[in-house]
């Protein structure tokens, strides 16, 4: 077996691609493409291999394409097999933090998040970063804070009042909404990126931590969330702590503490807005157990049906997630948490294949959203599906290695479970158009749209907008029918 190693942006020969033939999962034989791109296997056993191709700041482009993933290899005597392998050469955005006055901020905080990919990474001691990990053609948003116990910002030249810095997004606005896309082409550089981190007014944060008898918990540490570095503070004998300069904005204040072997915690969320927060109760809790009932609902009745995964997870704010309160199937088919705390969460579940999430219940009463405040003693949760749900299929022109998008109209129903993904299946010729088959869809009114991409990330997730929706076709699902529906595919959303 021989090959050529290309960039897929310009097709110039890429040098130093590591190629592996893997047999079985276990590599094989290996390989480094020559200054021509060009890589040889000679004296190949037979069998049936996959090939694999890595280099510092490529991505193998072939890894992504077609919907059956990476095609085997028969390798049999006598036989000469050639290929040219794609690679996709990542972007890079270089630039640096700088403060108010235009200095270093060194190891600032600085969060990168596009369409395929979200990371925090630590600046050098100058204030610079270099990002090109995932980083492919689009449009990404860049913010930057400083590390806790970087020098406060002067006081407002004005009133005279303390300011604290605050979180900021390129080019310098403190409000994400307001961010510009900084956009990279195919395998291109940013460079010169200059962050310039605001300070806004600072308000002072003052409570008391309790235990879950209402005495003070002393030297337990409290953070406060809500920005790439949480604030934290040491509570004082008499449980009393204090934030002496917070910005405005939707934190979220959290504790944990051990007692008697059992992890209490505490959290609750506050807002920041124009003045001084004083007088906060923040009480820890003990963990208590959750059941939740799946089910499998029909003309006759109910039985219990155990989906792939139930997840619970924590919701700090509307969006944020923090971690995920994970249990185990009983005997019974009742799922069972024992590890929950006070607060919001938000029910995720891997529906069996060939059914559709019909409700969710609390206590008997049907809930309007995947979201629901626990606390102990709380009812089960019952998760009921259904085997009678419809499809939507047909044709899509020009999706390459895109996706379909089922969307619900109305957006109260837009939970992660009622959205239906799947990637465009290509046509038998390059000018059939290809095809798209989304089974066991809940019963309803919803938006469908394909979307282009030449290119695809491992685990599919096509990006979509109210814009793109406006643009969409609408199609009603009935219970056990098939809906019909020929879409063109629309332009990857940025």
């Amino acid at each position: 077996m021989e090959g050529t190693v290309v960039n897929s942006v310009t097709g110039a020969p890429v040098p130093g691609v590591k190629v592996q033939l893997s047999w079985s999962g276990d590599t094989a034989y290996s390989t480094t493409s020559d200054a021509q791109g060009h890589f040889l296997f000679d004296h190949v056993q037979n069998g049936v291999y996959t090939a694999g191709y890595s280099a510092p700041d490529y991505e193998w482009d072939d890894f992504f394409r077609g919907p059956q993933g990476v095609q085997p290899i028969q390798m049999t005597a006598g036989k000469r097999i050639k290929v040219e392998a794609h690679m996709m050469p990542m972007g890079h955005l270089m630039g640096r933090v700088v403060d108010e006055r235009g200095a270093a901020v060194p190891q600032a905080q600085v969060e990168v998040s596009g369409s395929t990919m979200q990371l925090v990474l630590t600046a050098d001691p100058l204030g610079r970063f270099d990002i090109h990990k995932f980083v492919y053609a689009g449009g990404y948003r860049l913010s930057a804070e400083p590390q806790r116990g970087f020098h406060a910002p002067d006081p407002d030249p004005e009133t005279g009042a303390p300011r604290a810095w605050t979180r900021t997004w390129y080019p310098r606005v403190t409000d994400p909404e307001s961010a510009q896309e900084i956009m990279v082409p195919p395998g291109g550089e940013v460079r010169d990126i200059e962050l310039k981190i605001l300070a806004a007014p600072a308000h002072v944060v003052r409570g008391v931590l309790l235990q879950p008898d209402g005495k003070p918990a002393p030297k337990v540490e409290v953070a406060l969330k809500g920005s790439l570095t949480p604030l934290t503070a040491t509570t004082r004998a008499d449980g009393a702590f204090e934030f002496p300069a917070v910005v405005d904005g939707q934190w979220y204040l959290s504790a944990e503490l051990v007692s008697a072997g059992v992890k209490l915690r505490a959290s609750q969320p506050l807002d920041v807005a124009e003045r001084t927060r004083e007088g906060i109760e923040l009480r820890l809790q003990a963990p208590f157990t959750v059941t939740v009932k799946p089910i499998a609902e029909n003309s006759q009745g109910a039985t219990p049906l155990r989906p792939r995964s139930v997840m619970l997870s924590r919701m700090e704010g509307e969006s944020r997630r923090t971690e995920v309160a994970r249990g185990k199937f009983e005997d019974n088919g009742d799922f069972i948490i024992s590890g929950a705390y006070p607060g919001s969460y938000e029910i995720t579940v891997l529906t069996p294949v060939g059914y559709y999430l019909a409700a969710i219940r609390q206590g008997g009463a049907e809930l309007g959203s995947p979201k629901l405040e626990l606390a102990p003693g709380a009812p089960p949760i019952t998760v009921v599906f259904r085997s009678d749900g419809g499809s939507v299929r047909g044709s899509v022109e020009d999706c390459g290695s895109g996706g379909v998008l089922l969307v619900p109209q109305d957006p109260a129903q837009r939970w992660p479970d009622l959205i239906y993904k799947e990637r465009c299946q290509p046509g038998a010729t390059i000018s059939e158009a290809g095809r798209y088959d989304i089974a066991a869809v809940r019963p309803g009114e919803y938006y469908v749209v394909a979307i282009a991409q030449d290119r695809l990330a491992t685990f599919f997730e096509p990006q979509w907008n109210d814009e793109m929706l406006r643009h969409a076709s609408m199609v009603t699902v009935r219970a056990s029918q098939a809906a019909s529906k020929d879409l063109r595919a629309l332009a990857p959303s940025r």
